[in-house]
């Protein structure tokens, strides 16, 4: 659910360089050894998120992101002593149904508007559809092109291309796995080509950088 492609598309769009590259393998015994820790699986699932998810995605693009703007951020739900206490929790009262944040929102009720309890949960998305459609479109023909996929070699172009075709039809799905292509072909050129002179970059695009 997490990830931007299924086994069976990474087998078409991978080509025999990329596959013998592949982590898929080493990335689920990683896991495997992070959930047997406690005996009942939200426990587990949650110590996941916490040593891998929490540390290596989402924090680390927190901190980066402000960084660079020269901001500092704060996460009040991971101090310390809040920490120790939610751990106390049984493991029946963390996952209520449906309901998103049942704690939280109970807890709360009384000190802030019923509006805020009962609203719904609001992620920090981007707008990858904007983007891929107007100003990183450029930069989309350019580096997912199958001349470019076809001499890097990691990728099946014609499948690059299948992919391009059904965003067009389907954006909401296919703009995820163009978005992660993008953002790899991006590094690759900058951090293994040394080759960004060569990117053709709009206004948009240079504030990137």
């Amino acid at each position: 659910m997490i990830s931007f492609f299924t086994e069976k598309e990474k087998s078409s769009l991978y080509s025999l360089k990329g596959q013998n590259n592949s982590l898929s393998q080493y990335d689920f015994n990683v896991v495997d050894s992070k959930i047997s820790r406690y005996p009942q699986l939200i426990n587990n699932l949650l110590y996941l998120d916490f040593k891998m998810w929490l540390s290596d995605d989402v924090l680390l693009k927190v901190d980066k992101m402000t960084m660079a703007h020269s901001l500092e951020a704060r996460v009040p739900f991971l101090d310390k002593e809040f920490i120790a206490l939610c751990s106390q929790i049984p493991a029946n009262l963390k996952l209520r149904g449906f309901t998103e944040k049942y704690i939280l929102r109970q807890s709360m009720k009384g000190v802030v508007p019923k509006e805020i309890i009962k609203r719904k949960k609001h992620g920090f998305n981007v707008p990858i559809q904007d983007w891929l459609n107007n100003e990183l479109k450029g930069m989309v023909a350019q580096l997912l092109s199958p001349a470019v996929i076809k001499k890097q070699g990691f990728y099946n172009p014609a499948y690059i291309e299948k992919l391009l075709t059904n965003y067009k039809n389907n954006p909401h799905y296919y703009s995820r796995q163009l978005w992660v292509l993008l953002n790899f072909e991006l590094w690759h050129k900058i951090y293994i080509e040394s080759d960004v002179r060569k990117i053709n970059i709009s206004k948009f695009e240079k504030e990137l950088f």
